[in-house]
């Protein structure tokens, strides 16, 4: 909304009017040369009739009409008004032409909400309810002052303390998350052992900065009127290499899972490479493909091609005949089926294409999830990790008395750990050379061109499932996709 003046927030007895709620809308701009609707229109409804903005004749000045907005804005010297006449008068002899031209056929003037012209000392009426609007939008201070205090009081109360607030309030959250007493957490770490996973991990969060350290070793009053997040820090700050010990202790209690999914990783990409090595069903696919190609390329630079890669089996379903429906990879399919043996198409209990590679592709579909990166930062992390806890074993802790029974618990668990992580490594490579051979036992000596070691993975997983949507839609419409009637060649 355009404005005259600055709203003033005084009631008619002199007093603050109460803050309500506020009403967001969009700016109007004044017409200069012509009047509006908000000229018949009182800003202000909340006075008396006959107080500050009555119409004429009440004692006060008005708002709309040609006396009220325009003519106190004229008396300001400014205002929307003035600025219109000002812009008028540098349109120049444009503007004196276009006059001369219109004198002829004088605009109409508008008629005010009763009928009357412009200057009729039309306004509008009516008062609206202060005390209800005031009631029902206006902001209660004693609920915003109450929920404030009740909000006060779900936070914890930081009472006496050393460190930053704001760390030390997220301290306090993990100690509930830990939800053990600084007695039991001592003698975990002194032992090696009795605290889960869930709790391990909060107190490797709790863990403090050296500046922070430094704070809580300086502070040598009453340790009792520390916040308890605050003690508890204090108090495992105590025991020799303390969050080192809940390091290795995490790792000791994650590392069987760890190694478990690794593992089954390795399996399932060694099995998929061994898939698309021996697979008959996806050899009998890709040569028919390679010879339908040919075939589509004579005449051009493409024809008389030996191999290509697998990325071409995803543009079969885009390539679509005459009839506007049949695809590329309907007639491929067909050829398939075209080339068994008359017995084999016939035989109800033979496999369609369908099941037949997904039988023989069935660790190429799960391969195709795996991210190659994660697993072999893994396998990296677990072999840093192992290194920590033999270097707090070993070296740390060793000659201190105190760490006798921590270390006595954790150093048969490194010696094993360390066979496993050797394992683990020789896996690594070995699966990593699979890939390798198999990347270039379909696309050849690639180089640096393949994004992703497991990029053929994805292509034939998403080929398999193009696929099944292809056969599907086709034994829909009634036609057989993948066995054909009577021994004859389904037409696709």
């Amino acid at each position: 909304m355009f404005r005259q003046s600055a709203p003033v927030g005084v009631g008619k007895n002199g007093a603050p009017l109460p803050k309500l709620k506020p009403l967001h809308w969009d700016k109007v701009h004044a017409a200069p040369n012509w009047r509006m609707v908000w000229d018949w229109i009182r800003s202000s409804s909340f006075e008396e009739p006959g107080g500050g903005t009555g119409r004429p004749g009440g004692g006060g000045r008005r708002l709309g009409g040609v006396g009220g907005c325009r003519a106190a804005s004229e008396r300001r010297g400014g205002g929307f008004w003035a600025a219109g006449r000002r812009r008028a008068a540098r349109r120049g002899a444009r503007g004196a032409d276009a006059r001369r031209a219109g004198a002829g056929a004088r605009r109409m003037r508008p008629r005010g909400p009763r009928g009357g012209a412009a200057d009729s000392t039309a306004g509008t009426g009516g008062q609206l309810d202060e005390q209800m609007i005031e009631s029902l939008f206006g902001y209660n201070a004693a609920r915003c002052s109450a929920k404030h205090e009740e909000a006060q009081s779900r936070s914890p109360s930081l009472g006496h303390h050393v460190l930053d607030p704001k760390r030390l309030q997220n301290m306090t959250i993990l100690m509930k998350a830990v939800n053990a007493t600084a007695e039991r957490i001592y003698a975990a770490l002194m032992q090696g052992n009795g605290l889960s996973v869930q709790q391990l991990e909060a107190l490797i969060k709790m863990a403090p900065t050296k500046e922070e350290i430094d704070k809580l070793e300086g502070y040598d009053g009453d340790v009792g009127s520390l916040v308890a997040a605050e003690r508890l820090v204090k108090v495992v700050l105590t025991i020799p290499c303390a969050f080192a010990r809940v390091e290795a202790m995490l790792y000791r209690e994650t590392f069987a899972n760890e190694v478990s999914h690794i593992r089954k990783s390795f399996e399932m990409l060694e099995n998929a490479c061994r898939e698309l090595m021996s697979s008959k069903l996806f050899l009998k696919l890709l040569e028919v493909v390679l010879k339908t190609g040919n075939r589509m390329n004579v005449r051009t630079a493409r024809g008389g091609a030996m191999a290509f890669k697998l990325d071409t089996l995803l543009k079969l379903a885009d390539v679509k005949g005459t009839d506007g429906k049949t695809t590329l990879l309907h007639f491929v399919v067909q050829e398939m089926i075209r080339s068994q043996k008359p017995a084999a198409r016939a035989a109800e209990a033979a496999p369609d294409i369908v099941t037949g590679l997904a039988a023989e592709l069935t660790n190429v579909r799960r391969t195709a999830t795996v991210d190659l990166d994660v697993l072999t930062t893994s396998v990296s992390g677990l072999s840093q990790g192992l290194s920590r806890s033999r270097a707090l074993v070993g070296a740390d802790l060793a000659g201190d008395e105190r760490g006798r029974r921590f270390v006595a618990l954790m150093a048969p668990f490194v010696a094993q750990a360390g066979e496993v992580i050797r394992e683990l490594e020789d896996g690594e490579r070995r699966v990593l050379a699979h890939v390798r051979d198999i990347t270039e036992y379909y696309h050849g000596d690639v180089g640096r061109d393949e994004a992703s070691p497991l990029r053929i993975f994805v292509i034939v997983r998403d080929f398999l499932a193009m696929l099944e949507r292809v056969c599907k839609e086709v034994r829909g419409a009634g036609r057989g996709c993948c066995h054909g009637s009577n021994g004859a060649p389904s037409n696709v």
